[in-house]
């Protein structure tokens, strides 16, 4: 999508054009449709464009009103732009020219900071209210466009990516080491961290208020616990879910170019494509240019081939096809020096050909299959439910078929374990749960973690720490809860964002539609997941969008071949595993040598069953360790 940047010395002290100037220019791939500023006195917006609607033709951001004393820099999208439009004809407001940043400033004119609320669609934007004297600033729900922000007593900064905000040498470098102690354990719990001590992230469903004296931080909207959907037959459930998902595929048609979809042979990728279909052939929405673009893979564990020629034959389409990307030391090291931050990890940059021949094909909007695993995989909290439920027949036949088709629950796991640890460990508290691991020898913190560093950030507390929840969750829907929420999540979305940004595309995923997401909480666990099928709903028969093979599928694609070539061609060259004992991340205290160099050899040997993924954070935190923490 575009991008954002924005300053307001709470101090009064004039903004500095060079400086939002500069903020656009380290995201200028951001802006292919142009870099423009607007500044008033304290306050500066900077706007990076790229039109993907017909609506941003006639765009031009940042947004002033001179009548009203409201200006706008948004990047971002309107989804229920008739819905907001006739609402705001209703108030008396008329739209000049109707696009997307129009509707979010009348939407501000009109209901204040209550706008967010009423706004589907993903965005992120920073809004000047000049009458007011502040800056409100708010993110979409789902947490689908990036917001960076740092705030001291003398400025508040905002922007899409967060090394828009060190362009500013007033702020400070610091690395927060609990963000990197709990990376190291393989997780992030905290959504509003980053890597710097003192830059922070917008959650998603909250805005910000920024005056002088004060900065509110609020919640404008979150899942309703009470919403409950309950029909008698699977089918109503289906009918229902195929509605709400054609809608979030249709808001998301929009464009100037055509749209192009990535299509995997997976179930959701495959919806995507069929569903988009289904409206083109119903004339729903008006048929554009339209591609498909797929990885053809040699490796027989991450090859797709069959799949996703089944999907293309069902439509008529013809796949164009790219190989995987494997990236290699430089090219880690140039994401690192570009973003000063985390790098993608090796498996996240193998669309990388793919976006790139999508750009090529001159469009600038993409669909995924990005969500459909949040919200339809299933929850192994499923069995804690039943049994507080009392539902003891229903609990014994699901424990039975999940030992012997494991579906929710990785691995296949007998009885008993099941019972223990699925069914009867979520209902023990975090502290008492401290204490079992220690007098089992169990620790969520990797024995390469330096024990002094651990020790003194209170890691394996941390770890065991509960998210945040809310009250009237079920077991199963606090997962996804978590999952919408988890620190963790939102990285790995932002660097997908990220990376499609860089390749000039737009990325649209109809899973992350707000509808789509409180569905999915609403609808009982038995329409996400039953014994041997994972995303129930999807698969019901009848509803002619996916190929029966496709249907009736219950493996994954493997992609462990892109994080062992990645591991081995970063520590090649590093030095190989002598050079373990001069990394910065031991010099700084935060790794134990040894034990890396022991659980390296131990895991790359077993790389077909081992966990991997903990190596690979400590190479790419020694890889901003030496590149990213350094001032330019």
């Amino acid at each position: 999508m575009s991008g954002i940047a924005a300053i307001y010395h709470l101090d009064g002290r004039p903004a500095d054009r060079g400086l939002v100037g500069a903020m656009l220019d380290a995201v200028a791939y951001r802006g292919p449709d142009g870099l423009n500023s607007w500044i008033d006195g304290p306050v500066a917006l900077g706007h990076a464009m790229l039109r993907t609607t017909p609506e941003a033709m006639r765009e031009s951001q940042p947004l002033v009103d001179e009548q009203t004393g409201l200006a706008l820099t948004m990047d971002g999208r309107v989804d229920n732009r008739e819905e907001l439009t006739a609402l705001l004809e209703r108030q008396g407001l008329r739209l000049a020219g109707g696009t997307d940043a129009e509707i979010v400033l009348r939407a501000y004119q009109c209901w204040g900071e209550e706008a967010p609320a009423k706004i589907l669609g993903d965005f992120a934007f920073a809004l000047w209210d000049g009458r007011k004297r502040q800056l409100f600033c708010a993110r979409d729900f789902a947490s689908v466009q990036p917001f960076f922000y740092y705030c001291d007593d003398r400025s508040f900064i905002c922007a899409s990516e967060l090394h828009q905000i060190l362009v500013d040498p007033d702020v400070p470098r610091e690395p927060d080491e609990r963000v990197i102690g709990m990376y190291l354990t393989g997780m992030l719990l905290d959504p509003v961290t980053t890597l710097y001590r003192d830059i922070r992230r917008l959650e998603g469903g909250c805005s910000i208020t920024v005056r002088p004296a004060k900065i509110d931080r609020r919640r404008y909207f979150d899942i309703d616990p009470a919403k409950k959907i309950r029909y008698r037959t699977d089918a109503e459930y289906a009918e229902h879910f195929e509605s709400v998902f054609k809608e979030a595929v249709r808001c998301r048609l929009r464009n100037i170019d055509g749209i192009a979809a990535e299509l995997s042979g997976g179930l959701d990728s495959s919806l995507v494509v069929g569903t988009a279909q289904r409206l083109f052939r119903e004339d729903v929405s008006p048929a554009p240019r339209f591609d498909t673009f797929s990885i053809k893979f040699d490796d027989p564990e991450a090859d797709e081939r069959g799949f996703i020629d089944d999907v293309a034959a069902m439509w008529g389409l013809e796949t164009n096809w790219s190989p995987p990307f494997f990236a290699k030391f430089p090219d880690f090291l140039a994401d690192i020096r570009r973003y000063r931050s985390f790098t993608a990890r090796p498996n996240s940059v193998m669309d990388t050909l793919m976006h790139r021949a999508i750009r090529e094909r001159g469009y600038r909007v993409v669909l995924t299959g990005q969500g459909g695993d949040q919200w339809f995989g299933g929850s192994p909290d499923c069995f804690t439910e039943l049994l507080c439920g009392l539902r003891f027949v229903e609990l014994f036949r699901l424990l039975r078929d999940e030992a012997a088709y494991p579906t929710r629950v990785l691995g296949r796991q007998g009885l008993p374990t099941l019972l223990l640890r699925r069914t009867l460990w979520p209902l023990v508290p975090p502290q008492p749960k401290v204490f079992i691991n220690r007098l089992r020898g169990v620790s969520l913190v990797p024995p390469f973690v330096n024990l002094e560093f651990a020790r003194k950030l209170d890691l394996e507390r941390a770890r065991n720490a509960p998210t945040r929840q809310l009250r009237g969750l079920s077991f199963t829907q606090r997962t996804m809860y978590q999952v919408l929420n988890l620190g963790i999540s939102i990285h790995f979305a932002e660097l997908n964002e990220r990376e499609c940004a860089l390749a000039g595309i737009e990325g649209r995923h109809p899973f992350y539609d707000r509808r789509v997401i409180e569905f999915a909480f609403a609808i009982p666990e038995d329409q996400r997941c039953r014994p041997r099928a994972t995303k129930y709903i999807f698969r019901q028969p009848g509803s002619g969008l996916l190929p029966e093979s496709v249907r009736q599928r219950r493996d994954k694609a493997e992609f462990s071949s892109l994080l062992m070539h990645g591991l081995q061609d970063v520590t090649e060259a590093f030095g190989g595993e002598g050079a373990f004992g001069s990394f910065n991340v031991v010099q700084r205290g935060w790794v134990d040598p040894e034990q890396f160099r022991l659980v390296y050899r131990e895991r790359i040997g077993n790389a077909a069953v081992a966990n991997l993924w903990p190596l690979w954070s400590v190479l790419e935190l020694e890889m901003w360790s030496r590149e990213g923490l350094v001032v330019r």
